[in-house]
């Protein structure tokens, strides 16, 4: 460390071990107030001590104040100690020179030398430290700096909302709307049983999407029902969800969807959020209007007269259900249909303003309620025949799913059989006139496209749409299916029970095997010709969804509190 108290006030160096004594010009005194104010024999006017010159280094490594010879810069400053040989003030010359041309270190670069670090490799031990800088990314848990891998790629996926909303804004409120647009396309008419069988297309199929993805839907036509870069955008935000903890999943989506504080104890007087969303479609499809009660009939007064009959299947533990009952209060009956165990009813949480006590829940012949069995299906809806008198219900809910936890990708493709058997059940349920809520996911293959097209065509009337209440993130959409025309579908039902066994027949390869095959048998398609009206309508709701997910999912991994704001 350099001592002030070596200078004395007419600004002469007082030679106190050093020899050295200096001038310097006087106008390189400037700003040396800062220095040592409280030195009791500092100068802050000596012509001699010039900080700012050119030639003062004190971050030099050949800078010793003890030393007999001072090296500022490129040149000895001073002379050379009496006892002093010739050839040691040439040697302090030469040090100055490679002095001059070597960088000067800072003082954190001293510390570290000191410590053993050695440029290009990491500290420590075994110098295992990490060499590259941490990534600048929006934290929102408790861990350490760059404690995930994860972060570069969460900032490179955050990109794709710069679309939509500047990431550098410190609050986003992004303005969402729901907006129903019924299909319109030709009908041809329902065909007879035979004419549906024969149009069931069994072939070999790649086990990966039309871009070649083996991680995606198999069959996945994107380029046909919305457009291969949409696709590509929704793979990498969805992307950002593997590897995402629970705490953190939750945290996220309830910034990004504001229903989602209905779970919140206090903030709601539904079980769940499943109630808010059959809500919302109520109000905008008149789903329970007393139009839809059950009409007396000429052969005189009966107790299913001004009745509201319902069924909800795959419900568990009930959220839909517990809303019509809020809904219609004494005048509804319902019958429900869900596995048992962990996803059954969970009657004891409805609402006290539910009355619930006609409800009748039902499992099948095996009392397993396993959908996919065909004799738990007619099991079910011969019971509901025979408890409403033949009449059948006015409206069927279906909102099943299953967890695809690290299979985000392929959701469509594992639920498409439920979703097959839930629009069968249906079809046998409803009376003439009924309606149908039915819950799907991405539509990117044409086997799920043809299945909403089929449906279309015995309804007066059907629409996809997306429920502002749902989690604008996720793929999760309804099937609304208005006014049935005949009673079960004509030929419809006895059709999706026909492809049910098929499906049977040819199960999909098991999932997360690194040695699946890379074509399989399969059912790829329920119809051969679909009008180009109906594809187009399917590809335009893909690509309004597609551009909300992209929006969405970035913001929702990367938390970068985004407050969404829901309009109607």
């Amino acid at each position: 460390m350099y001592s002030p108290s070596g200078w004395d006030g007419g600004g002469k160096a007082a030679a106190k071990g050093s020899g050295v004594a200096g001038d310097a010009k006087a106008g390189d005194a400037k700003g040396f107030q800062n220095f040592a104010p409280a030195s009791p024999t500092y100068a802050p006017a000596s012509p001699t001590y010039a900080p700012a010159s050119p030639t003062y280094a004190p971050a030099s490594p050949v800078y010793a104040p003890n030393s007999p010879v001072y090296v500022a810069g490129s040149r000895v400053v001073g002379e050379a100690r009496g006892d002093e040989s010739p050839a040691r003030a040439a040697r302090g010359q030469v040090e100055s020179d490679d002095a001059a041309s070597a960088p000067a270190l800072s003082f954190a670069e001293k510390m570290m030398k000191k410590m053993g670090y050695v440029e290009g490799k990491g500290l420590g031990k075994a110098q295992q430290g990490r060499m590259q800088a941490v990534d600048v990314v929006d934290k929102q848990d408790r861990a350490g700096l760059g404690v995930t891998v994860r972060n570069l790629h969460v900032r490179q996926i955050g990109q794709l909302a710069g679309r939509y909303q500047p990431l550098g804004s410190q609050q986003r409120v992004l303005t969402m709307e729901v907006e129903v647009r019924w299909m319109r396309c030709p009908d041809g008419g329902m065909q007879s049983l035979h004419e549906l069988k024969s149009k069931m297309e069994v072939k070999e199929v790649p086990n990966m999407d039309s871009l070649h993805d083996p991680e995606s839907s198999p069959t996945a036509d994107y380029e046909q029902l919305a457009s291969d870069a949409l696709a590509n955008d929704i793979k990498r935000a969805k992307s950002a969800f593997d590897d995402m903890e629970r705490r953190m999943m939750r945290d996220a989506v309830q910034r990004a969807n504001p229903w989602e504080l209905v779970s919140t104890r206090g903030h709601h007087i539904f079980q769940n959020r499943a109630a808010m969303k059959m809500a919302e479609m109520d109000w905008l499809f008149n789903l329970t209007h007393r139009s839809f009660s059950n009409q007396a009939l000429s052969t005189g007064p009966s107790k299913h007269d001004k009745m509201f009959y319902f069924a909800d299947i795959c419900a568990g533990p009930g959220g839909f259900t517990e809303y019509v009952y809020w809904r219609r209060q004494q005048s509804a009956r319902g019958w429900g249909f869900t596995l048992r165990g962990d996803h059954d009813f969970r009657l004891d949480k409805f609402n006290s303003t539910s009355p619930h006590f006609n409800f009748t829940p039902s499992y099948g012949v095996d009392d397993t309620g396993n959908i996919y069995s065909r004799q738990n299906m007619e099991h079910f809806a011969n019971k509901v025949s025979t408890d409403t008198g033949g009449r059948g219900v006015a409206l069927v809910m279906a909102d099943g799913g299953d967890s695809v936890d690290g299979e985000f990708l392929k959701q469509e493709w594992l639920m498409r059989r439920l979703a097959v058997c839930q629009c069968c059940l249906a079809l046998q349920l409803l009376r003439r006139g009924g309606n149908f809520v039915c819950k799907l996911f991405d539509i990117f293959t044409p086997f799920v496209s043809d299945l909403c097209y089929l449906m279309h065509q015995v309804f007066d009337k059907a629409c996809l749409c997306k429920p502002l209440t749902s989690r604008p993130a996720n793929s999760e959409r309804y099937l609304i299916c208005l006014g049935l025309k005949n009673d079960r579908g004509g030929s419809l039902a006895d059709y999706l029970l026909h492809v049910n066994d098929a499906l049977d027949l040819y199960p999909d390869p098991p999932g997360g095997n690194k040695q699946a095959p890379a074509t399989f048998k399969t059912v790829a398609r329920l119809a051969d010709s679909v009008p180009q009206s109906w594809v187009d309508y399917v590809r335009q709701h893909n690509i309004d969804v597609g551009n909300v997910q992209v929006c969405m999912c970035p913001w929702c991994a990367c938390a970068h509190g985004v407050h969404v704001r829901m309009v109607c």
